[in-house]
């Protein structure tokens, strides 16, 4: 029978068995399909998906492809829409939906269909929907309306038709929650987000300016805060604010720099207070810490920490500002003699003042000032100097030496004095502080608590990410040797200079340490020589010169290790990656000592080779008379059980029965065929 033939009343019966999209295309064959089912299919999406999803994708897809008359119909089928029951990440089509997570792009947000339509900005449809009796007040699940999402993102179509439709201007957010966010209103984040036109729009449909953000913080003072002068003056100009909410905005207004916002507040009345000229100091504000001492700001007022505005400064321009009103604040001083120049360099904040270019002009002006670096025989505590020092800021070092030598002997509270400080690897040009401390007195003898000399601090890994070349650490082991430095010091951990120069990956420096007459024989508190560590870091050259100063190759760490066990272990974990580098290995344990890079290196697989000189220490152990491949840690490992876990797949087993041999095992190697010559030895 033709589908022409059959009745109309009968078609929604047959399209009740039909998935949407083959009911869709089916009304696409002939207009009198169209007719007839297009309402059927509408209930059917609609059923189909809140049976599903718990809500209408289909309708999302109608409003995101603008199709008015298909957004209606399947509005009018559907049921639950004052829920917050639609999850974003879910949302179809290729339209951008992040807007309604905001900036939540790591957590789940569901949203309501209102919140979609109103991201859309099809102004029929959210009046539709507003018609269809939707809740302008409904939250999405972190706590926000409508309202709030369109003036966050400008959005003034979705505005202007939820206030039409009597959305209600001062409805906070629902904070806290799993969001942790405070109530908020749409008018503070139009006024955030820098929107003049939703501000105005929410201002005129009775926007309450006085309802607070945060603590004391109204339109006003975030109007203040974000440098928005036209919306400052309307609210002065329109609105009624007290005299402390006035005078509260001037503080905000402080941290931007636009000195029109602060004139219009102090001309509104805003008394002038230490807390709007601290805020415009720690924002490095010039103009505004201008305004407010041309306003009679009193800059010697202390904040309930004991501070003055100078301990706040972030540049020379912001302290000579206020140096002018009252010169003396610079010799000022709080608890244990903390100074300004301590403060400046205080350890929360010396990441920031190392990179900081601002901060050398600002010490040598205080400096200049007459302030000075806090000294406690008392109270042993870092200063201002000892991290002056670490930093780098030479010219600091110099002019406090200048002023206040006596401070080149100080302590902080684990016994360093600047010179350890100095020699640590902080940053660049470490070299010339190491120099002005020695030249000026300082101890090169001197040890901290923990018995570390400066030459211990030269070795470490590079702080706060700064670039320190290897040839600045050399330069300053060679030039503390040259000044006298003790080279066989042991720390209370009993690591020489040489241990913290190879464990820091510094064989340079630990060839100069060598050459010096460093102890080569001390163990540290793990059982190593500085063998061992030569041995673990792969430094062929060092291990060799420890050898030939008679350093003992036998000798084992409070592991049970030997060398051989240490170059095994971290050669095979470096270099595993390197095809052939486990199974070379393998041939010099099993006594083909002459198997090496060289032999090998025409292949060119093999050129990562030559950089590993793990293999060539572990040549040197087997060559080495009388030495057994096959002693054991404590754990009961050799160094050939080590090898096997590295590479599975390799036969061990036959391999196995001549480890330890006189001679090695009768298999036929072509070492100028790259690894393929190894073919007969490992069964390939």
């Amino acid at each position: 029978m033709s589908l022409d033939n059959i009745p109309d009343e009968l078609l929604p019966l047959i399209a009740q068995y039909l998935e949407p999209d083959e009911l869709y295309s089916w009304t696409l064959t002939a207009r009198r399909f169209y007719v007839v089912l297009i309402a059927e299919l509408y209930s059917i999406a609609v059923s189909r998906d809140e049976e599903e999803l718990g809500w209408s994708v289909s309708l999302i897809l109608a409003a995101a492809s603008n199709q008015n008359s298909a957004f209606k119909a399947l509005l009018k089928r559907t049921k639950q829409i004052n829920g917050a029951n639609i999850n974003v990440d879910l949302l179809p089509g290729d339209h951008d939906w992040l807007a309604l997570k905001r900036k939540i792009i790591w957590a789940t947000v569901h949203t309501s269909l209102l919140h979609v339509v109103c991201h859309l900005g099809n102004d029929d449809m959210i009046r539709l929907v507003m018609a269809h009796g939707a809740d302008s007040s409904v939250c999405d699940s972190s706590g926000w309306t409508p309202l709030h999402l369109a003036a966050m993102w400008d959005n003034a179509t979705a505005t202007r038709s939820l206030i039409a439709s009597g959305a209600d201007v001062n409805i906070a957010t629902r904070g806290g929650g799993e969001y942790h966010e405070l109530p908020s209103r749409a008018l503070h984040h139009a006024i955030m987000a820098r929107h003049p036109r939703i501000w105005k729009l929410l201002l005129e449909a009775g926007a309450d300016p006085s309802a607070e953000y945060d603590e004391s913080e109204d339109s006003l003072c975030l109007a203040a805060q974000y440098g928005d002068v036209a919306l400052v003056r309307h609210l002065l100009a329109g609105y009624d604010f007290a005299h402390q909410s006035v005078t509260n905005a001037l503080s905000y207004a402080a941290r931007n720099d636009d000195p029109l916002v602060g004139n219009a507040l102090l001309n509104a009345g805003a008394a002038v207070s230490d807390v709007a000229l601290f805020q415009a100091a720690r924002s490095d504000n010039i103009p505004m810490i201008k305004l407010l001492i041309d306003a009679g700001t009193d800059v010697t007022v202390l904040d309930s920490m004991g501070y003055n505005v100078l301990y706040n400064v972030q540049s020379a321009a912001a302290a000579q500002l206020v140096l002018n009103e009252a010169p003396g604040l610079a010799t000022s001083s709080i608890l244990h003699s903390y100074t300004l120049l301590d403060r400046l360099y205080r350890d929360d904040n010396l990441v920031h003042r190392a990179r900081d270019c601002k901060t050398v002009p600002l010490a040598l002006l205080l400096i200049q000032k007459g302030s000075r670096v806090s000294v406690s025989d008392s109270y042993p505590h870092r200063n201002a100097f000892h991290a002056a020092a670490q930093v780098g800021h030479i010219t600091v070092v110099n002019a406090i030496l200048e002023r206040q030598g006596s401070v080149v002997t100080s302590r902080d509270s684990d016994g360093s004095t600047a010179l350890h400080q100095a020699a640590i690897p902080s940053s660049a040009g470490k070299l010339s502080c190491v120099k002005a401390l020695v030249e000026f007195g300082s101890d090169v003898h001197a040890l901290t608590d923990e018995r570390r000399s400066a030459l211990h601090h030269a070795y470490g890994k590079p702080q706060w990410g700064m670039d320190v070349p290897d040839s600045e650490i050399e330069a300053v082991t060679k030039y503390l040797i040259e000044a006298g430095v003790d080279t066989s010091i042991q720390s209370l951990d009993g690591n020489t200079a040489l241990h913290e120069a190879l464990t820091h990956d510094q064989p340079t420096s630990a060839l100069i340490l060598l050459d010096a007459g460093v102890n080569i024989s001390a163990v540290n508190r793990f059982g190593e020589t500085a063998l061992h560590l030569a041995a673990e870091k792969g430094y062929v050259e060092v291990f060799k010169r420890l050898i030939k100063k008679d350093g003992s190759i036998s000798a084992r760490t409070a592991k049970g290790d030997t060398v051989l066990h240490l170059a095994a272990r971290e050669g095979a974990r470096r270099h595993n990656s390197i095809e052939g580098y486990v199974k070379m290995v393998a041939c010099i344990l099993l006594g083909h000592d002459n198997i090496s890079v060289q032999a090998v290196g025409g292949q060119v697989g093999l050129e990562p080779l030559s950089k590993t000189g793990h293999m060539e220490i572990i040549r040197l152990f087997c060559n080495e008379a009388g030495q057994d491949v096959l002693l054991q840690n404590n754990k009961g490992f050799t160094a050939w059980d080590i090898v096997k876990q590295r590479a599975q797949e390799v036969a061990w087993s036959s391999l196995e029965p001549t480890l330890g041999s006189t001679r090695p095992l009768d298999a036929e190697i072509d070492e100028t065929a790259g690894l393929d010559g190894l073919g007969d030895l490992f069964g390939a």
